[in-house]
């Protein structure tokens, strides 16, 4: 997705956006997917701290895969 204009970039997450909101109340109908919605925030909720931690491993995996960070990150290290 970085080969991508940076206009091209906001319009594939807009649009992935609105189906990752709108298809599950197209299919499966509104109440369902407050319902579903209601259920995500407490398995969210009861495992905060797991869920953060993950997180955290991916964005420090997602920097260090770029070379410039990696490059500050050892030259700082080192």
């Amino acid at each position: 997705m970085t080969g991508l204009t940076p206009e091209l970039q906001i319009v594939a997450l807009a649009l992935a956006a609105s189906l990752a909101v709108g298809l599950p109340v197209r299919v499966l109908g509104a109440g369902t997917t407050v319902n579903l919605l209601i259920g995500l925030s407490r398995f969210v909720r009861h495992r905060r701290l797991a869920l953060g931690a993950l997180a955290l491993a991916g964005g420090l995996g997602g920097a260090w895969s770029l070379e410039r960070v990696r490059d500050l990150a050892t030259g700082i290290l080192l």
